[in-house]
């Protein structure tokens, strides 16, 4: 069987404790961490692009950066 991927709701509401784990042992993005909500066992992940999330990025095309001069 499968573990299933905690709600965000859940995972969002003990994201310190999945930072401090993630950090202190060197994990990162779909590195997932164990635990437990109201239907039993699941993971939360180290990092919210997990779920989706949006992020805005930044990019500049070739040749179009501005000179200082």
């Amino acid at each position: 069987m499968a573990l299933r991927t905690c709600s965000s709701a859940h995972c969002g509401g003990i994201d310190q404790e999945i930072r401090d784990v993630c950090l202190e042992m060197g994990w990162g993005g779909r590195d997932p961490i164990l635990t437990r909500d109201e239907h039993g066992f699941c993971a939360c992940y180290c990092s919210c692009l997990a779920f989706g999330t949006m992020v805005q990025t930044w990019w500049r095309r070739a040749g179009s950066a501005r000179s200082s001069r």
